[in-house]
C-alpha cells in the first residue's frame, strides 16, 4: 500500500512503474506462502513414497506429465507470480532429494503394498470416476484381455455401486478365477452376496477371506452383519466385540453389538454398548439413559459396572 501511495504522490512516468512494482511485491509476498506449502508437500510426498516402499523417482515422471499438460499461456506468467513452484523447479528439488536417498531393502509390508496397489487403483477408478466412464475403461481392458481379473473386479464394483448385484457377483466370480486367494475380491463378493440377501453364501466367502487375513476389519464387520442378518446373534456379538478392540472402531459396531446382545437377553451389556454408541455421536441424554439402565441391570457384574461408571465419568468431564 505504501508503494502504491508513493506512486500516486510522485506522479508522472515513474508512477506506473512504482505502482506496478508495489502490487507485484504484495502478490509475491502472499503467494510465497502457497509456494512454500507446495515445496513442503513435495518433501512429505517424497518421504511417504519412500516409507510406502515405492520408487520416489516416479514423482518426477508425474511432474513431467503435469508440466507437459499445462496451458501454453502459463509460460508467459512470471515465475514469481505463480501460485505453485514451476514444474522444472519441483523436479530439480526432487532430483536433489534422490541424490541423498539410499534405497532400503523391500520389507514384507512393502511387498504387500506393492501387491495391493493394482486393487487400490481399480477401486478408486470404479468408485470415483463417472460410472459410465469407469465402465468404458474396464470394458476396454476386457477387449484386450477377456480374462483380466482387474477389469472384472472393477466392473464388479461399478455394478455393486449401481445396485446391480447379480451382474456385480458375476464379475467378481470371474475375477476369482485368476485370483482365487485375493482378499479384496473375496471381501467385495461377500458384500455383494450380503446385499442381495444371500447371507449363507456371504458367510462362506467372508470366512475364506478371513483365512487370508484374520485382522481385516472390513471382512470381520461384513461377516458379523451377515451372521446378525441370519439371527445368529452369538456369532455376531463375538465378532463385533472383537472389532471393539481394533482401532479405529466404527460407531455402528457398538450399535450392532448392543442389538446382538439384546437379542440374547444380555440386557446390561446391550445397554452399555448403546450408551457407548450414543456417547460417540455426542447424544449425551440418550447415552446417559442407556448407561443408567446398564448400571441398574449389572448388579452382579462389578467389572461391567466399573466400565459403565468410567464411561459416564469421561462423558461428564468432556
Amino acid at each position: 500500500m505504501a508503494g502504491v501511495l508513493a506512486g500516486a504522490l510522485i506522479g508522472g512516468k515513474a508512477a506506473g512503474a512504482i505502482t506496478t512494482g508495489a502490487v507485484a511485491a504484495g502478490i509475491q509476498k502472499q503467494l510465497s506462502y502457497s509456494r512454500n506449502d507446495e515445496r513442503h508437500a513435495d518433501q512429505l510426498g517424497f518421504k511417504y513414497t519412500v516409507e510406502a516402499g515405492f520408487d520416489p523417482s516416479g514423482m518426477i515422471t508425474i511432474l513431467k506429465k503435469l508440466h507437459q499438460g499445462q496451458w501454453s499461456s502459463a509460460d508467459s506468467i512470471p515465475s514469481y507470480l505463480l501460485t505453485h513452484p514451476g514444474g522444472p523447479e519441483r523436479m530439480s528439488n526432487i532430483d536433489i532429494m534422490l541424490t541423498n536417498h539410499n534405497r532400503k531393502p523391500e520389507t514384507e509390508q512393502t511387498k504387500r503394498f506393492r501387491e495391493r496397489f493394482p486393487f487400490f487403483k481399480t477401486v478408486l477408478s470404479a468408485k470415483y470416476l463417472d460410472p459410465h466412464d469407469a465402465e468404458r475403461l474396464f470394458n476396454r481392458e476386457l477387449e484386450k484381455d477377456p480374462n483380466s481379473p482387474m477389469a472384472h473386479f472393477g466392473l464388479g464394483i461399478v455394478w455393486k455401486e449401481r445396485s446391480e448385484y447379480p451382474r456385480s457377483i458375476d464379475h467378481f466370480r470371474k475375477a476369482l478365477i485368476s485370483l482365487p486367494e485375493s482378499l479384496p475380491v473375496l471381501r467385495h463378493l461377500g458384500e455383494a452376496y450380503h446385499l442381495v440377501g444371500q447371507d449363507d453364501k456371504a458367510i462362506g466367502i467372508l470366512e475364506k477371506a478371513l483365512k487370508i487375513d484374520n485382522q481385516d476389519r472390513s471382512t470381520l464387520y461384513l461377516l458379523a452383519v451377515s451372521h446378525q442378518q441370519r439371527e445368529e446373534f452369538q456369532k455376531a456379538s463375538r465378532l463385533y466385540a472383537r472389532l471393539t478392540l481394533m482401532e479405529p472402531v466404527k460407531d455402528e459396531v457398538y450399535y450392532n453389538l448392543g442389538v446382538s446382545y439384546g437379542r440374547q437377553e444380555r440386557l446390561a451389556i446391550a445397554h452399555y454398548n448403546f450408551g457407548i454408541y450414543f456417547k460417540r455421536l455426542k447424544k449425551i441424554r440418550k447415552a446417559r439413559f442407556h448407561f443408567q439402565k446398564a448400571e441398574n441391570l449389572a448388579q452382579d457384574d462389578p467389572d461391567l459396572r466399573g466400565r459403565i461408571r468410567k464411561a459416564m465419568k469421561d462423558m461428564v468431564s468432556k
